[in-house]
């Protein structure tokens, strides 16, 4: 894959924001990686999608806050405790400081993040979350 990086393990990469630009960027950046990619604009929908296809979900990428029921931080929260093979990237660029003291949750990504950040992230995770790296 000529140094990008490659996914050994063929599960979605599931990413939550609100802003269409920034799920369209992310989306577009980390679909060479390997794995499918399902962008998605709240929590809510998330979650929806979760139900039926969270097995096949290796790493989860929300922003903090998404409008609707769930915000992306009680997402996360689900998907610990319902999937915990999930690998869970949060991002936000409101409050930052307590935000990346929170526990149990895989990365914290302050935004503005740069391509390579958002890149070098998931790659991280899913390399952790790929049984045969080790």
């Amino acid at each position: 894959m000529n140094g990008v990086g490659k996914c050994t393990i063929e599960k979605k990469i599931l990413i939550i924001e609100d802003k269409d630009y920034l799920r369209f960027l992310m989306a577009e950046v980390l679909d060479p990686i390997g794995s499918g990619i399902e962008a998605l604009p709240t929590a809510d929908d998330g979650y929806s999608f979760l139900q039926e296809h969270g097995h096949n979900v290796a790493v989860l990428i929300t922003d903090v806050r998404t409008p609707g029921r769930l915000d992306g931080l009680d997402l996360a929260k689900l998907v610990a405790s319902t999937w915990p093979h999930i690998k869970i990237v949060l991002t936000s660029g409101h409050d930052t400081n307590s935000l990346a003291s929170l526990n149990g949750f895989d990365q914290f990504l302050a935004k503005p993040w740069s391509i390579d950040q958002l890149r070098g992230v998931v790659l991280k995770v899913l390399d952790e979350a790929d049984p045969s790296s080790t």
